[in-house]
């Protein structure tokens, strides 16, 4: 059996996470139990590991790694890119 770990790693204070990530954290779900359906049969695991992250770890917040690989590596013509989240500027206060 392959296996294909996906870790989300995400800001989260107090219980909570900003609205980007809460967005990324619906989605990844819904796509997550889709692809662990789909590829069982074709001899594939899915495992799912959620990395919550301190305000100190912020600039990892929202990142979707594919065994331990950022996301944005493995995918044509894609990069990563950094922007201004007020959700986050609440939580850290910075």
């Amino acid at each position: 059996m392959n296996r294909l770990e996906i870790e989300w790693r995400h800001l989260e204070k107090d219980g909570n996470t900003c609205l980007r990530c809460s967005e990324t954290g619906a989605e990844l779900d819904t796509v997550i139990a889709q692809l662990a359906e789909d590829c069982r049969p074709k001899g594939w695991e899915i495992f799912y590991k959620e990395t919550k992250l301190t305000p100190d770890e912020l600039a990892q917040s929202n990142l979707i790694l594919l065994n331990g690989i950022p996301i944005e590596n493995i995918l044509p013509n894609s990069r990563a890119a950094q922007s201004l989240c007020p959700s986050c500027c609440d939580f850290t206060g910075k």
